[in-house]
C-alpha cells in the first residue's frame, strides 16, 4: 500500500484571535455545494496533489446536516496542518460505514508529509476500517486486537496526541482502541509534529466522514461554520 464582506470580518477576527487558535481547524463540508470534487478545495489535495484521489461532498449521508464527505474508493484526500507539534492535541472525525460495503478504507496521520516526495513521508497512525472482515485494525500493529466495526450509524474517531510524552491514544466509539507511541506507531523514526491528515480508500467502497476537528486539548475549535470561505485561514 502506497502509501466579501464576510471574508473581511473574518479576516479581522483572525487578526485579533492568540496563537492557539490560528492552529486549530475543523470542516464539516456544510459550506460547500453538494457533489463539490475537494481536490484544491478548503484546503483539501489529493494525495501528491493528484486529483484523481479527490474525495466528494455528498447529502446521501451526514451528522450535520446536510453534507458530508464521500470517500470512494479512489479516494485519498489529505488535509495539511502547520503549528502542531508541542503540548497535547486532540484531532477528531465522524465515520459512516453502511452495510454491506467490502474493502480497505483509512484514518491516517502523519508525522511529515511533503506532497510529491514520498520518501520524505512518515506515518504515526494508519487506522484501517477493514470493511470485509467487519473489523477495525491498527494496520502496523498486528499484535494489537481488532475490534468490531460499528456500521449503520455515525461513530467518532478520535485521537489524543501528547507530543511531550510522545504518545498517542486512539478511540474508536467509547473505546480505548491502542494507546502507542507518535514517533514510533507507524513508519518509525518519526518527528513530534502533526504534519497531515489522510482520508485514504485502498479500493474499499464507499464510506462517509463529517465533523473534522483539531484542537488543542481544552481549547474551544474553531468551528468551520464560524468562518465560512476561510476554513484555510487556520491552515498552511
Amino acid at each position: 500500500m502506497r502509501r466579501s464582506v464576510q471574508l473581511l470580518a473574518a479576516l479581522s477576527a483572525l487578526a485579533v484571535l492568540p496563537a492557539l487558535a490560528q492552529a486549530q481547524w475543523s470542516d464539516n463540508f456544510d459550506g460547500y455545494a453538494n457533489g463539490t470534487s475537494l481536490h484544491g478545495v478548503g484546503g483539501w489535495a489529493g494525495w501528491d496533489g493528484n486529483p484523481a484521489a479527490t474525495g466528494f461532498v455528498t447529502n446521501v449521508q451526514s451528522r450535520s446536516a446536510p453534507h458530508s464527505m464521500e470517500s470512494r474508493p479512489t479516494t485519498d484526500l489529505v488535509q495539511e496542518f502547520n503549528g502542531v507539534g508541542a503540548n497535547t492535541w486532540v484531532i477528531s472525525g465522524w465515520s459512516y460505514c453502511p452495510t454491506g460495503g467490502v474493502g480497505q478504507q483509512f484514518f491516517i496521520l502523519l508525522n511529515t508529509y511533503v506532497s510529491g516526495n514520498p520518501p520524505a513521508d512518515n506515518w504515526s497512525l494508519d487506522l484501517l476500517f477493514d470493511q470485509s472482515a467487519g473489523l477495525v485494525r491498527d494496520f502496523d500493529v498486528p499484535t494489537t486486537p481488532a475490534i468490531p466495526l460499528i456500521r449503520n450509524q455515525w461513530v467518532q474517531v478520535r485521537v489524543v496526541i501528547d507530543f511531550t510524552a510522545d504518545t498517542q491514544q486512539v478511540f474508536y466509539g467509547a473505546t480505548l482502541f491502542t494507546t502507542k507511541s507518535w514517533t514510533e506507531g507507524a513508519s518509525g523514526g518519526g518527528q513530534l509534529n502533526l504534519d497531515a491528515l489522510d482520508l485514504f480508500s485502498n479500493g474499499g467502497t464507499t464510506i462517509y466522514w463529517d465533523d473534522l476537528v483539531l484542537a488543542r486539548e481544552g481549547a474551544t475549535p474553531v468551528e468551520s461554520t464560524t468562518w465560512g470561505g476561510v476554513k484555510g485561514a487556520f491552515r498552511r
